[in-house]
């Protein structure tokens, strides 16, 4: 007699997406978007305080529409009474600027806990799409024209103004 032995499963959600973008090589009215490779870091909040996690731990899987999906936060054996944590997503590219970065210090998401047995009470449909603005060593075309100037204000030099 043959006998039947169940298979163990467990359901893996993707937490959190990114997909950063070039806003200047970007054409949206001709559904075109350029993909920008560069180095990612993720913070958790703790208690109000940004905790800054080592990359080289966290599992990441990069798509190839440059989608680089982190499959493992906030999965624990028993998700049960645990709520969402806040985490936070800098970008570090040597030619770009991101452009949360005029009024913040990174781009801040819920990531929902979940097990085997239980999904997230959320689970995103999209990636968290983060626009990245060409800087002073963007390699611009030979045909484009570039502005070069400083803003001031009162005589003293504006850093990483908005122009």
């Amino acid at each position: 007699m043959l006998g039947f032995r169940e298979l163990e499963s467990f359901s893996l959600y993707a937490g959190l997406g990114v997909q950063l973008i070039d806003d200047y090589a970007s054409v949206p009215s001709a559904n075109i978007e350029t993909c920008v490779v560069a180095t990612l870091e993720l913070d958790i909040d703790e208690s109000g305080t940004w905790r800054a996690l080592d990359m080289s731990s966290i599992k990441q899987t990069r798509t190839s529409n440059s989608v680089v999906w982190f499959p493992w936060l906030e999965y624990y054996r028993d998700a049960r009474g645990r709520m969402p944590r806040k985490y936070r997503v800098r970008v570090t590219a040597g030619s770009y600027t991101p452009r949360y970065q005029y009024d913040s210090g990174g781009v801040e998401v819920l990531v929902y806990p979940y097990d085997d047995t239980t999904p997230p009470a959320v689970v995103p449909t999209a990636p968290l799409r983060i626009s990245l603005l060409p800087s002073a060593m963007y390699p611009f075309a030979r045909e484009v024209p570039v502005l070069h100037g400083v803003v001031t204000d009162g005589g003293v030099p504006v850093r990483e103004a908005l122009v």
